[in-house]
C-alpha cells in the first residue's frame, strides 16, 4: 500500500488485542509524518513503554550511559548557543520523561543533596558509569558543562546539556527553533527578533544591543543577522574539541509571547 493510501485510511488496533497506553504513545510518536517530532532511537530506549518492565538496576544503567554519551557529545561553543539552551530550558524542551530521567541520574551522582555537583561528585558518579573515564576527561567535561565558571555545576546546567544534545539528533529539531525565532520567516534570525525571544524568559530587560553581541558571534558573513546555515553551525562545532571563550541588556515590542508559545508548543 502507498503512502496515500496509508493517509486515506483509518488505521488504529485490533479491539480484541488489549494495547496500553503506554504502547499506543510510542507507536504514535514514531508514526508521527514531522521528522522533528518522531522520536530517535535514543529516546525510544527511554519511553516509558519500555522501561516499565525493566529492573531498577537495568533502567539506571540506561539512563546513565545515555546522559554519559550526551556529556561527552556536549560542548558550549559560544554565549549565542548558551542564551538558545537557556531559551529552550525555560520553555520546557524537554518532555516529562527525559526529565525524569535527568533527576534521577543527577540526584544519584549528588551525594550530599544540596543540589550541586562538585568535581569530586561528578568524579566519582562519571567512574561508576564508565570505570575507564581518566580523571583528565571528567576535569574536561566538568570545565565544559560549568556554563557560568563557578567551579560547580547545578541542575539547570546539566538541562541545557540534555537540550543540546536532543538538537544534536535532528537537523530538522534545529530548523524548528530557527523558525520559531525567525518571526516574519524571512530566513533570518534579526537581533530584534532575538531580543524579544530572549526577553520572554529573562527577569531583566534584554536589549538589542546585547542580541546584537550574540549574533555577532555566529555572524560569519557579518550582515548583522543570523542565517539559518549560520545558526545550524554553532551546534556543528558544539561537536568539536576546541571551545571559543566568547561569554560575553530596549528589545523590539513584537510578539514576544508568540515566539515563546512556538518554543513552548514544540513537541521534539
Amino acid at each position: 500500500m502507498g503512502s496515500s493510501g496509508i493517509n486515506a485510511e483509518y488505521m488504529g488496533f485490533p479491539k480484541d488485542h488489549k494495547v496500553s497506553h503506554e504502547c499506543r504513545d510510542l507507536l504514535g510518536r514514531l508514526l508521527r509524518k514531522s521528522i522533528a517530532d518522531r522520536l530517535t532511537a535514543e529516546e525510544v530506549l527511554e519511553h516509558p513503554w519500555l522501561t516499565s518492565d525493566a529492573t531498577q538496576q537495568e533502567l539506571m544503567a540506561i539512563n546513565d550511559r545515555q546522559l554519559l554519551k550526551a556529556i561527552r557529545s556536549y560542548s558550549r561553543a559560544n554565549k549565542f548557543q548558551h542564551e538558545i539552551l537557556h531559551l529552550l530550558n525555560e520553555c520546557k524542551y524537554l518532555s516529562k520523561n527525559q526529565l525524569s530521567t535527568i533527576q534521577e541520574t543527577f540526584s544519584r551522582i549528588d551525594e550530599n543533596g544540596d543540589g550541586i555537583l562538585t568535581l569530586k561528585e561528578v568524579e566519582e558518579g562519571l567512574k561508576r558509569i564508565d570505570p575507564h573515564i581518566t580523571s583528565q576527561e571528567v576535569d574536561s567535561i566538568f570545565k565544559t558543562i560549568d556554563a557560568n565558571r563557578d567551579g560547580k555545576i547545578d541542575y539547570s546546567e546539566i538541562l541545557s546539556m540534555r537540550i543540546n544534545k536532543k538538537l544534536e539528533s535532528k537537523e530538522a529539531r534545529l530548523r524548528k527553533v530557527f523558525q520559531a525565532l525567525d518571526k516574519n520567516q524571512d530566513g533570518v534570525v534579526t537581533p530584534d527578533e532575538l531580543a524579544a525571544a530572549l526577553d520572554s524568559v529573562h527577569e531583566e530587560k534584554v536589549t538589542t544591543a546585547y542580541a546584537q553581541e550574540l549574533i555577532s558571534l555566529v555572524d560569519s558573513d557579518k550582515d548583522g543577522k543570523c542565517s539559518y546555515e549560520e545558526f545550524i553551525r554553532v551546534w556543528d562545532r558544539s561537536q568539536q574539541a576546541s571551545r571559543v571563550e566568547s561569554f560575553v541588556g530596549s528589545p523590539a515590542k513584537q510578539s514576544v509571547s508568540q515566539t515563546a508559545s512556538k518554543l513552548k508548543n514544540m513537541d521534539v
